[in-house]
Order: structure tokens, then sequence, then C-alpha cells
């Protein structure tokens, strides 16, 4: 069950990142969280009414929950930051660490098992994700701040998963979860100075509606699929498997976008990616 999550989850990232590419080649990026962030929360009232709703009942309950949202609205802008004052050629190898961050972690906070099937599937996808991404000579500006602020994302976002097994462990609901971490990072982006002047919001949301609800869809669904596979299975088993958007997001940008790329560089990468993945499933 979890594994179609995962996939399911696989698929809708990848869709949204291209239909977000698409959106944020005219808008501004601050502009465009805010927006997408609060209609992303929105899918979620149909959920509630259709799979179920409730409140958190305890302490442990509402702790993973504010944790979340704290570590959501940081994350998001140190990730603003980061990709503002990092090439992609770089910030993309970089943001890879996510993976044996949360491995590490796992094994530290929650005691989650490390095989070694575990533990070289996770190595391999994360070097099959940086074969793919990586450019010569990337690495010579790891001393500025754009890239040390990639990193500290990257952990951010092993933590984040983290309190979200944590969270869907001591029993939130999924469905309120996923709401709360999209609407109230949303508000706390509402309130940059660039988003209170509505008539912008309102103009970039009228050009882009159809682009933003079905963005907005692919997340909201996509992060239901992740957490409730969260809660299924050991997060380092579902968090690397995740990663695999990679390899979809950058066939959808050549077929879609038309965006050029290394054949034999994302091919490579594709098959390493592809063993560690099925060694993680052995």
């Amino acid at each position: 069950m979890w594994g179609i999550l995962v996939l399911g989850a696989v698929i809708l990232h990848s869709l949204g990142i291209i239909i977000n590419r698409i959106i944020l080649k005219e808008g501004n990026v601050r502009e465009y969280m805010f927006v997408w962030r609060i209609t992303s929360s929105l899918f979620y009232i149909p959920a509630a009414i259709f799979i179920g709703f409730s409140m958190p009942t305890g302490n442990l309950q509402w702790i993973g929950v504010i944790a979340g949202i704290v570590l959501y609205a940081i994350g998001g802008f140190t990730g603003f930051y980061a990709v503002r004052h990092t090439e992609a050629s770089l910030g993309a190898p970089l943001g890879s660490l996510r993976v044996l961050f949360l491995l590490i972690l796992s094994w530290l906070i929650l005691g989650e098992r490390v095989t070694i099937t575990k533990f070289w599937g996770t190595v391999f996808i994360f070097i099959g994700a940086m074969v793919i991404t990586w450019k010569l000579g990337a690495f010579k500006r790891l001393k500025e701040h754009g890239p040390q602020l990639t990193v500290l994302t990257a952990f951010i976002i092993a933590i984040i998963a983290i309190v979200e097994k944590f969270s869907m462990g001591v029993g939130v609901n999924p469905v309120f979860y996923g709401f709360t971490m999209y609407f109230v990072p949303g508000l706390i982006y509402g309130l940059l100075p660039e988003n209170r002047n509505i008539n912008n919001v309102m103009k970039f949301v009228g050009k882009n509606w159809k682009l933003v609800l079905a963005s907005a869809f692919c997340y909201a669904s996509m992060y239901y699929m992740q957490i409730t596979a969260f809660k299924l299975a050991d997060v380092s088993l579902v968090f690397p498997l995740l990663q695999l958007s990679i390899l979809i997001t950058i066939l959808l940008s050549f077929f879609i976008l038309k965006e050029k790329i290394e054949i034999k560089q994302r091919f490579i990468g594709g098959i390493i990616m592809m063993v560690g993945a099925m060694m993680i499933l052995a």
C-alpha cells in the first residue's frame, strides 16, 4: 500500500514542479509562495469531507504540528534565499544531501533500523541524483553563503520529514496536518511586504489561475500521499524513494518544456538511482 502512495507522490510531485516552472517564468517567487500555499490548503477541505478530519487531542500531537509549522516557515525562507544566491548547477546536487541527512536522523532520533541494503540503496540514490544534476566546477563556490544555505535547507527538509513521521506516529490526522502545513506558512508568507499589495497578488492569480489550481492540486495530493506513506512505513524507506521524482521531472522537462539535457549523463544517473531504489525495496 505504501509503495503505491510513494509512486503517486513521485508522479504528482514531478507534475507540480513542471507546472511551477511554467508559472515562475513571469511571476515573483515569494508572491507565488503565498498564493500557492493558500490555494493548496483549500484542496484539503473536500478531503476533510470525504476522508475525515480531526483536531489534535494530545500534547505530543500538538508538538508535532507546531514543530512542522515552524520548520516549514524557516525552511521556506532559507530555501528562497538559497535559490536566489546559488546557481542551479550547484544547488541541485547539494540539495540531494537531504537523503543522507534523513538516513542518519531517522536512526538517531526515531531508532529506525539501517540495514545494509537500505544504507547502500540510499547512497546509490544520492549518487545518482548527484550525477544527474552535476556540472563541472560547480563545487568551487562552497564557501559562499548561498551554497551553505542550500546545505542548511537540505538539513531542515530532513528534519521536517522526521517531524512528519513522528506526527503520523502519534496519531495526528493527515488531512489536518496537510492543511495546516500549507495554510499557516502561507499566511506567514502573506505578511511579506510584496504580498501586502492585494491588487498585485490578484493580478498574478488572474493570469495563471488554471495553472495555480493544477499545481496546488498536485502538491496537496502529493503531500497527503507522502505523509500517509510515512505513517505506514519507515521514513528512511519512503523518503529516498520520493527522490525518484527527479527522473520523471527531467523527462517531463525534456518533452514538455523542451529543455536541453545531457542524455548520457542523465541516463547513467537514472540507472544508478533505480539500482538504489531496487536495493531499498529488496
